[in-house]
Parts: structure tokens; C-alpha cells; sequence
């Protein structure tokens, strides 16, 4: 992978250590405040503290502390510059968190190019960012596609989004860390067989469509069409 530039480099410093901890596994729902389990040990009182405001961790039961770099090494067992790819891989696309940009065209914005869209979702941040947005992972393969993109200018990155396809055939692509589109337009959906036109629901976004209760289970009045507006 390329070298990192400082301002990407910040960027990634700034991933939350909370989220290294539930990328792990490291039960992040059990905590007390900011006390978290080790995620290096099994213990039954909470002795791992978490400074969400400077994004430090101090582990009392060893007195071992560090910034997101260290924690990072130690879980996934690797060096510190090779840490940043983690990081990078983690939040493929951290980047647009960033104020960092290439020079480009006033007005101008930058091209995203569609590498590939699979039906099955195997990104776990993308599953994760879903689930907190109380969509399951039946809901989601049902009606998005796991996209892997890259943007004109960004060198040598792939970042991964959920993709909502809409009518011109382009995509609205969300993840924790963005939001974007290969192309302004409607996405019609046919919900119900084609003798039954008797109704029209329209969603302003995706998500709105997905958080449908409905959705999880057999409709018993789903609309004949689907409009999906995003903004």
C-alpha cells in the first residue's frame, strides 16, 4: 500500500479506540462509563479506561497506556507502520472524514469510478454501521449491494460503501464515514405483483425505506412502487 501522507495520517489517528475494541470482539457492550474488559485478558471488573476526548486507553491491571497506534498493534499483532494499513483497511474509506483534496476544477467533483457490487455483504463495518441503523443483514442483502469504489485522485485506495441502486443505474453510497453518489436520480422499487397498482410510497432516502418495519417480515399492504428520494 502507498505511504500515507500526515493529514491521512490524522485522520486515521482519529478512529475511535471504541471501535477498535468492538472490531476485536472486545465485548465493548459490557463497559461502565469509560472502564471497559481488557481487551487483552479475561477479568471480571472493568480496569481498561478509554479517554474518548484525546482517544488514549491506560489499562490499570498491567499499567500499560497509548494512543490508538498501540492498541492497534497489540491486538492485531503487527508493526506501527504497518498499523496504519490496518486502520486504513478497517475504514477504507476514512478518507472522506478528511479536509484533505487534491487540486481539482472549481465546481468540480471528483469522479467515483465502481469497481465491483456483490449481493453479499462480507465487510463487517459496513454489516455493523447497518445493524446500528437497525437494519439486519437479511434487510440489507435484499435490496443493497456491498460496493468497493475508488474516487480521481485519491492514489492507490479502494474504499467500500453500501450501494443503493437507483434508476439511471448509478449508485448512493453510504457508509459510517460517508456519503456520496455516482449519479442524481430516483430508485423505483416494485414491492407487489403487477395486477395491484392501487398505491405509491415515497421514502426521501434509502434508509428511511430500509427502516421500514415492514420490511422483516410478509407486508400486508405493500405499495405497487417504491420512490426513493436521497439528499
Amino acid at each position: 500500500m502507498p505511504a500515507f501522507t500526515e493529514e491521512e495520517k490524522r485522520i486515521l489517528l482519529q478512529t475511535p479506540i471504541e471501535l477498535i475494541l468492538s472490531h476485536f470482539g472486545k465485548a465493548t457492550e459490557h463497559r461502565r462509563g469509560n472502564m471497559f474488559y481488557s481487551p487483552f485478558r479475561d477479568e471480571c471488573t472493568p480496569s481498561f479506561h478509554v479517554n474518548p476526548n484525546n482517544n488514549t486507553w491506560y489499562d490499570f491491571g498491567t499499567g500499560e497506556g497509548g494512543g490508538i497506534i498501540d492498541i492497534v498493534t497489540r491486538l492485531a499483532g503487527c508493526s506501527r507502520s504497518q498499523a496504519y494499513d490496518f486502520l486504513a483497511s478497517m475504514r477504507k474509506d476514512f478518507v472522506a472524514l478528511s479536509k484533505y483534496s487534491h487540486p481539482k476544477e472549481k465546481g468540480k467533483a471528483s469522479r467515483i469510478d465502481i469497481i465491483s457490487s456483490r449481493s453479499g455483504f462480507r465487510n463487517r463495518s459496513l454489516i455493523s454501521y447497518a445493524e446500528e441503523r437497525g437494519i439486519s443483514l437479511e434487510t440489507l442483502e435484499s435490496f443493497c449491494t456491498e460496493v468497493i469504489y475508488s474516487i480521481d485522485g485519491i492514489r492507490g485506495r479502494q474504499f467500500y460503501a453500501i450501494g443503493f441502486r437507483n434508476d439511471s443505474g448509478g449508485y448512493v453510497l453510504r457508509s459510517r464515514f460517508t456519503k456520496k453518489c455516482t449519479s442524481n436520480d430516483l430508485s423505483t422499487l416494485k414491492c407487489i405483483p403487477e395486477n395491484d397498482r392501487s398505491s405509491v410510497a415515497v421514502f426521501e432516502g434509502f434508509f428511511d425505506f430500509l427502516s421500514l418495519p415492514l420490511i422483516n417480515r410478509v407486508m400486508y399492504s405493500r405499495p405497487q412502487f417504491a420512490h426513493v428520494l436521497w439528499k
